[in-house]
């Protein structure tokens, strides 16, 4: 949701339960009610009005898609690229299945290592 720097586990539904308490968080320090001493009542829990799962879901997945001017991702559906992800199985890219078991299927992973090094090396370099 915010992007792969600070988001290294790409795992979309720990962002997006990150979401929902930083929705509520964000008004913790305003008043919400009096308690019985007459004095304001604050803290995170504004109720589920802030923003609820669905809310949430649009946001992570057609939301986010939008925000990169694509219609071709974010759902579901027919017509739509789609990846799916069955950690210690298959990943599988627009019918394709890219990973087995967790290796790569569509590429070397000794030469993009390989690529990915050379380019860090010469990046570190400056």
């Amino acid at each position: 949701m915010d992007g792969s720097a600070s988001n290294d586990g790409a795992h979309l539904l720990g962002e997006a339960c990150q979401a929902l308490l930083l929705a509520r968080l964000a008004r913790a320090g305003e008043a919400h009610g009096v308690g019985d001493d007459g004095r304001p009542r604050y803290g995170c829990d504004h109720g589920p009005a802030e923003m609820n799962a669905r809310q949430m879901l649009a946001v992570a997945t057609r939301g986010g898609a939008r925000v990169l001017g694509r219609s071709d991702i974010g759902q579901l559906s027919p017509g739509v690229d789609a990846a799916i992800a069955i950690y210690d199985m298959n990943t599988v890219v627009n019918g394709r299945i890219v990973a087995r078991e967790g290796r790569l299927t569509t590429r070397d992973p000794g030469v993009l290592i390989e690529r990915h090094n050379r380019l860090a090396r010469r990046l570190a370099a400056g």
